[in-house]
């Protein structure tokens, strides 16, 4: 969509044609006196058609500039993206391993659940029999309750681990699938191509947030240059066919063309009001 904004923004800088054309009706005629003798100009109804063709050259200035401006936000839009895609990767890459973890580990877990609920059990039946201090075994049976209630959630975050790297996938939660990873090298540490001092420049250069800031800056100073540039006049060139159905005139088609110049004198207060800010 901000590529296709930027395409558009491209049309601004072609001339505007304007068609027209329309009926026009008057009550009464339209003519001339002189000296007693009338003779009328125009008729009361009549039809008139033009085509006209402008291109002003200031505000092709300030349309490129805009082009410019519209594609430094799309190269933001584009460092947005790229973010976005950033944290998908890395994501999906701490669930790959979260999940590999929780598959060596859940088997391991499971026993010691077992472990728990064995010495719950023994610890009950040691109390029924009337061996040992009660209160200790109340004590100790409580601890292994709380134990079990912390393994019981360790395991039900592993069993989540899997279900979210699934979603992130894009695959239906309940889908069974398999890892692929090397038993002999998954544990070996990641070979870092970079030294410190090249990790961080490269991480600063590339970082998004500090590149859509840059592009933002060049936004911004561009659009210090519209302002100026509208305070200066506007020189255009117009060129047009016209049509008038009126019988009173000599030719009912013509061509038209100017170049006219338009100023707002009051932009000069402006740009007196800008150099003052300035200095």
């Amino acid at each position: 969509v901000a590529m296709s904004e930027v395409d558009l923004s491209h049309y601004n800088l072609l001339p505007k044609i304007t068609a027209d054309a329309g009926y026009k009706y008057r009550t009464s005629e339209d003519g001339t006196s002189i000296n007693g003798s009338s003779s009328i100009t125009s008729e009361r109804s009549h039809i008139t058609a033009n085509l006209d063709v402008t291109w002003n050259v200031l505000d092709f200035g300030i349309s490129y500039i805009r082009g410019k401006q519209q594609l430094d936000l799309a190269l933001i839009v584009e460092e947005r993206r790229r973010q976005v895609v950033h944290n998908i990767v890395k994501e999906v890459r701490a669930a790959f391993w979260r999940v590999v973890a929780v598959e060596q580990s859940l088997p391991e877990l499971n026993i010691l659940m077992g472990q728990v609920d064995g010495a719950l059990a023994s610890s009950e039946q040691l109390m029924e029999e009337g061996l040992g201090n009660r209160s200790d075994h109340l004590v100790y049976q409580r601890e292994l309750l709380e134990t079990l209630s912390q393994l019981e959630v360790t395991k039900r975050d592993m069993l989540a681990a899997r279900v979210n790297l699934a979603a992130l996938m894009n695959v239906r939660p309940d889908s069974h699938f398999t890892l692929a990873v090397d038993n002999e090298t998954k544990w070996l540490p990641l070979l870092f191509p970079f030294s410190i001092d090249e990790a961080e420049h490269l991480a600063l250069r590339q970082r998004t947030e500090l590149r859509a800031e840059a592009y933002q800056t060049r936004v911004y100073a561009r659009e210090s240059k519209v302002a100026i540039l509208r305070m200066l006049p506007g020189l255009s060139f117009t060129g047009g066919i016209n049509y008038d159905s009126d019988y009173n005139l000599i030719n009912s088609n013509w061509g038209s063309m100017g170049i006219p110049l338009t100023w707002n004198l009051m932009h000069i207060f402006k740009l007196s009001v800008l150099f003052i800010g300035t200095h």
